[in-house]
């Protein structure tokens, strides 16, 4: 006697299985939902890039602003290590050694600064990120019977996989919102002026943007 195996919906009456078919639709939905996090992490990273570039620009033109100052305070001591050395020779072959005295004591007293160090509120968006909560198209229904329950799922999956797949990338996307953590945005401005507004005190051409802002604040504070 020969025995011939026809299939499980062959033998039995039933349509093929597509249990298959539910492993295909829900690895698509996982690799979308893999993608969407990827892109999530690139903004992330993207966010924080361009905010450590921002910074180190404004810590750079602190650091020119400190080279300048220096740069000036250190001509300005020369100017008096010379005159001042020449004065005293002066006075030595003249026997003034009171002047001597006098003079070397007013060069003991000269106070040595370079900069003030101030502390501004800057105002930056910092990102945040939300959780978008599971589609509906997630949720099992476990109200209805097993009969209507296998119909709804074998016509959402000839009419709507592509769809659902669809609806899932879109509902699944990383929200990404920008927080701002205080009132005003300094850093980066371009509409700062060559001269304040308030004092019409003509900036350097060392001052940059930023700390143009910040002496236009002083006088609003």
């Amino acid at each position: 006697m020969t025995y011939e195996y026809f299939g499980f919906g062959r033998f039995s009456g039933l349509p093929p299985s597509r249990s298959n078919e539910v492993l295909s639709i829900v690895s698509s939905h996982k690799n979308a939902l893999w993608d969407l996090k990827q892109k999530a992490d690139r903004e992330v990273n993207k966010w924080a890039d361009d905010l450590i570039s921002e910074i180190k620009e404004h810590a750079q033109s602190q650091k020119d602003i400190v080279t300048y100052a220096y740069e000036q305070h250190n001509k300005r001591l020369n100017e008096i290590q010379k005159q001042h050395y020449d004065l005293v020779r002066r006075y030595e072959e003249q026997t003034k050694y009171d002047e001597v005295t006098q003079l070397i004591e007013k060069l003991k007293r000269i106070r040595i600064e370079l900069v003030e160090k101030k502390s501004s509120s800057i105002s930056k968006n910092f990102i945040e990120v939300e959780a978008i909560q599971s589609s509906k198209e997630m949720d099992i229904d476990t109200s209805t019977s097993t009969t209507n329950s296998n119909s709804s799922s074998a016509t959402r999956s000839t009419t709507g996989g592509a769809e659902s797949a669809s609806k899932f990338a879109d509902s699944g996307s990383i929200n990404t919102t920008a927080h701002n953590r205080s009132t005003s945005n300094l850093i980066g401005s371009n509409t700062v002026n060559e001269t304040c507004s308030i004092c019409c005190m003509i900036f350097p051409p060392h001052m940059g943007d930023f700390e143009k802002t910040l002496h236009i604040s002083e006088h609003q504070k």
